[in-house]
């Protein structure tokens, strides 16, 4: 974070930095019910009820993410969420 702001893409994600941003999507997690995880040029993170959350890991990816389906985006912020098998909007 710098100076209270979200700056994507994503160097590193900790849980509670995920949450965090989830929460500015009105999707409320503790640190302990997600886990996090990096997968390539981008960063799942596990939620409750199946839910995978994935965060933009570079540059490339905050466009890939954009533009299928994104879910939340603000700020340059790139998260799209999935649900046992299929994307929804937030």
């Amino acid at each position: 974070m710098e100076n209270g702001s979200i700056t994507v893409p994503f160097r590193t994600l900790t849980s509670e930095l995920a949450c965090e941003v989830l929460a500015k999507a009105r999707l409320r997690f503790t640190p302990e019910q997600v886990r996090v995880e990096r997968r390539e040029e981008r960063w799942v993170v596990h939620l409750p009820a199946n839910r995978l959350a994935w965060f933009a890991a570079s540059e490339e990816d905050v466009g890939v993410l954009r533009s299928n389906a994104v879910c939340y985006n603000s700020s340059r912020t790139a998260v799209r969420l999935w649900h046992q098998g299929f994307s929804s909007k937030v």
